[in-house]
């Protein structure tokens, strides 16, 4: 049995590769590296999947990876990862006033959409969004000038911290170009809180768009942008956005992972 926690290497480094070729100011140091490394990092992933008698993978989308590679994906299973026990903190009733509170939570680079996400912002009309990115900051220096005048960018903080930040935003935020899962989409549906994500996120597979999350199309601006547009005229709709992320949680928890992954052990070790 082997579990495989990313999208297929290969497929992703071209995905990269074609998003440098798009915005060349994004490159970085840390492009160079790992384009060195990724012969050896391939073929040393492909070692270890010839070894697999069975792969679990948490998402479609790195099933969908390898099945672009030509990768026989018969022997792979989806198991989505667990969503935390529901918020115990009651959910607001109230639409979003001003401003509607967006938040992002992990690393803010190429992978997650982050070039994507501040052109749409920049897109819109100034005030009707806020933004406020927690993690690590790694687009070019280029993008740092334009992300701050769109965004308020608060770095790496707790994990309590940033519960607290998701359980008060309007909407968590997670448009990438890759994410094998996605966990902290989980954790704000369990604060209740609506998410907006692309398909390439692993998540997007627990989500029933228009009423627990909203999905965009990856690597798009025009589609954040217009996803963004009817949030800002559905927000009358907010409660139910809420309510419904809760549902979404609760019908796949930590305990349903677990039992799906001893199910599938007990399946495939039968002779």
């Amino acid at each position: 049995m082997y579990e495989i926690p990313s999208a297929a290497h290969d497929w992703y480094h071209d995905l990269l590769n074609r998003e440098l070729s798009a915005f060349p100011d994004l490159m970085t140091p840390w492009h160079h590296r790992t384009e060195r490394l990724r012969s050896e990092r391939s073929a040393r992933r492909a070692a270890e999947l010839a070894l697999a008698d069975h792969v679990v993978v948490y998402s479609s989308h790195v099933i969908d990876s390898y099945r672009s590679l030509g990768v026989d994906v018969s022997r792979f299973h989806a198991i989505p990862l667990g969503s935390p026990p529901i918020s115990a903190h009651s959910l607001s009733t109230a639409p979003p006033q001003g401003p509607i509170r967006l938040v992002f939570a992990g690393t803010f680079g190429i992978r997650k959409g982050a070039h994507y996400l501040i052109q749409a912002l920049e897109s819109l009309p100034k005030g009707m969004f806020h933004l406020d990115i927690y993690g690590s900051f790694a687009l070019s220096d280029s993008w740092r000038a334009r992300t701050a005048a769109v965004a308020d960018w608060k770095g790496p903080v707790s994990f309590d911290v940033l519960q607290q930040a998701i359980r008060y935003a309007d909407a968590l935020i997670l448009p990438s170009l890759s994410e094998a899962f996605g966990m902290v989409v989980t954790e704000a549906l369990a604060q209740g809180t609506p998410v907006i994500v692309s398909e390439a996120v692993g998540a997007a597979d627990l989500i029933e768009p228009g009423r627990s999350g909203f999905m965009v199309q990856s690597a798009s601006t025009q589609s954040i942008v217009d996803c963004l547009m009817r949030l800002d005229a559905s927000r009358s709709h907010w409660s139910d956005y809420r309510q419904h992320a809760r549902s979404a949680a609760s019908h796949w928890q930590w305990r349903d992972h677990g039992n799906a992954l001893v199910n599938l052990m007990g399946r495939v070790a039968r002779p």
